[in-house]
């Protein structure tokens, strides 16, 4: 079976995507359409999307919130994606951030150890 997030499997919130986003005819998104631009097969999506996938890639789930635009947040539990559970907006940030470059990211490294180092809440601001 597939991983919570929010109360919800994984599963489901894909499910969910497929049935409330539709094409602008009014006809459901196949599976072959979000997997050409995702990047895997129709198979795969389909088996996430029936809960057969119990772990499937970070990848693979920000490609499909993507596709319906979504934030990746809203498939990926915190605890895959390799920090403790944070409000909505801090895990949005951080899967926006992970879209930018290698010297993007460290500028952002650099702001965040700036406002860290001022202390836990920014009191010195």
């Amino acid at each position: 079976m597939s991983r919570q997030t929010g109360g919800e499997t994984i599963a489901a919130r894909v499910a969910q995507l497929f049935e409330t986003h539709r094409r602008p005819d009014g006809r459901r998104w196949t599976t072959r359409e979000v997997a050409a631009a995702v990047g895997c097969s129709h198979t795969h999506i389909a088996e996430i999307a029936n809960g057969r996938v119990a772990d499937p890639h970070v990848n693979v789930l920000v490609g499909i919130a993507g596709f319906f635009g979504k934030d990746a947040a809203y498939l990926i539990p915190p605890s895959k994606a390799g920090f403790r559970p944070q409000s909505e907006e801090v895990a949005s940030i951080a899967f926006r951030a992970s879209r930018l470059d290698a010297e993007a990211l460290r500028g952002v490294k650099a702001l965040i150890d700036e406002i860290l180092a001022e202390g836990p809440d920014g009191a010195d601001r």
